[in-house]
């Protein structure tokens, strides 16, 4: 017989970081990557940007991204990244460089945008 495990197994893996959507940069050197995972004793949902640096495998925050943020794409020259981010209230697509703390919110369509985004 199989059992289920228990409630705070499954909080444990819940709170662990689940890798959602992810984009190789054309250098093919990192990885831009949307983390989600449900924190424990909370019910919500935490989602964020990574980039994941492919030869040394550190993995640091995206500085432009804040939480929420999500669906990061790498421009084709790799100079640049575009998201999904509900910073202005609806979900919009903004574009960031990748070391930069700064983002630039590009659309402000009345339905929202929705990830990925291309170039």
């Amino acid at each position: 017989m199989t059992t289920l495990p228990s409630a705070s197994v499954t909080a444990q893996w819940l709170a662990l970081p689940a890798a959602v959507h992810a984009d190789l940069s054309p250098d093919g050197g990192q990885l831009v990557v949307t983390a989600v995972r449900v924190p424990l004793g909370s019910v919500d949902e935490v989602v964020n940007l990574h980039v994941v640096d492919l030869a040394t495998g550190g993995t640091a925050p995206l500085p432009a991204a804040g939480d929420g943020d999500h669906t990061a794409t790498w421009s084709p020259d790799g100079s640049r990244l575009v998201f999904v981010t509900e910073r202005s209230g609806s979900a919009q697509l903004a574009v960031c460089h990748p070391g930069d703390s700064n983002a630039l919110i590009v659309t402000s369509l009345p339905g929202g945008a929705v990830g990925p985004a291309t170039w």
